[in-house]
């Protein structure tokens, strides 16, 4: 049960902000557009598994999105927290694993033409193309994303990414960071489980990735 929440419109007058809770022992990562990237420069991060696009996501995000840039607010600060709830398999902690995948998720992030046809197909003729044209110029260039250390013991309610930046993006971005951190952080600490059950002297083997719900399996 993880949720990802809006934390803060910066816009808000100061006196109706919430209070905020900081994150601590975090490690910062800042984004710069590729075209300002050094020409010796490593290549850009891209996801280790194929699947992991901008259209990873569900419907319902895309048309926040449409509502947002509709409504002229897609540009707007904001600030969003990514957590969870309860501890799985009835436990006492979690395992938080996924940020690598965010991190080059997020690099990557760009919607591509065909995406973008696919889109307008299935919102149909009555959606403005304006808003079409401005997915085509989406990236992460004026995102900022603060995580816990990746590996972390992690307990719930505790934010495990904060994303900020343009409220039409960082909405974009929540059901394919919700999918990274759920279930590579399930089956960190399921294995961490696994680890305390059998002690430190036993060598433990799995052979049972290839019938995981998810395509990351085959990453592990």
């Amino acid at each position: 049960e993880s949720t990802y929440c809006s934390l803060m419109d910066q816009t808000t007058p100061p006196s109706k902000k919430p209070k905020i809770r900081e994150l601590h022992r975090v490690q910062s990562v800042v984004y710069r557009p590729k075209d300002e990237m050094d020409a010796d420069a490593e290549e850009p991060l891209r996801p280790l598994n194929g699947l992991v696009c901008p259209l990873l996501t569900d419907m319902y995000q895309i048309t926040m999105a449409y509502s947002l840039w509709k409504n002229g607010r897609h540009e707007r600060p904001s600030v969003f927290d990514l957590y969870f709830r309860k501890n799985p398999f009835h436990g006492e902690f979690t395992i938080f694993g996924g940020l690598e995948e965010a991190v080059r998720f997020l690099s990557d992030f760009k919607f591509k033409e065909d995406q973008i046809e696919s889109l307008r197909m299935m919102m149909g003729p009555h959606i403005d193309p304006g808003f079409f044209e401005w997915l085509a110029t989406l990236d992460c260039s004026q995102v900022t994303l603060v995580a816990l250390k990746e590996g972390s013991v992690v307990f719930p309610r505790i934010p495990l990414l904060r994303v900020e930046g343009p409220m039409g993006v960082v909405q974009l971005l929540e059901t394919t960071l919700l999918c990274l951190v759920n279930f590579a952080s399930l089956v960190a600490t399921n294995a961490a489980r696994h680890r305390l059950a059998v002690g430190k002297g036993k060598e433990m083997l799995e052979i049972k990735t290839y019938s995981s719900e998810l395509p990351s399996c085959i990453n592990l």
